[in-house]
């Protein structure tokens, strides 16, 4: 799969778009779960907390959806920083993430670089590494 098949979260929290294939619905959250798990084969951490993280970023946010741009549509200038959580998913047992941890990533090395970001990415299929980064595009 080439990189013109991937997609990327927007930072910006309007519908700009004709396209209703392009906005990700609170509606959609299970099924983004699921898909994540199943094609994720289990990796990328727990989809049922990322899916509960995710809707509770968006109801906090008072979000009904994310808009999502194709790669083709991402412009030279534009600055795109990937989102996602490494190591074991079993800390996620020991220690629950209260989804505060991926934003203040994300906003910390935007600070550290000097630079805000007009998209966030995620870097795999893969349970809450999936939904997150909607998560730290609302």
């Amino acid at each position: 799969m080439g990189l013109r098949n991937r997609i990327l979260y927007s930072s910006r929290h309007w519908m700009t778009t004709r396209r209703p294939d392009l906005i990700f619905r609170m509606a959609d959250i299970e099924s983004l779960a699921l898909g994540s798990a199943v094609l994720g084969s289990g990796g990328g951490g727990n989809p049922y907390i990322g899916a509960l993280l995710l809707r509770s970023s968006m109801e906090s946010a008072g979000l009904g959806h994310v808009e999502v741009t194709p790669f083709d549509e991402i412009d030279d200038g534009d600055f795109l920083i990937c989102s996602a959580g490494m190591g074991s998913p079993a800390i996620g047992i020991e220690k629950i993430p209260n989804g505060s941890e991926y934003l203040r990533a994300f906003r910390g090395l935007e600070s550290h670089i000097g630079m805000k970001a007009s998209h966030v990415s995620p870097v795999e299929i893969g349970g809450i590494n999936s939904l997150m980064p909607l998560g730290v595009a609302v």
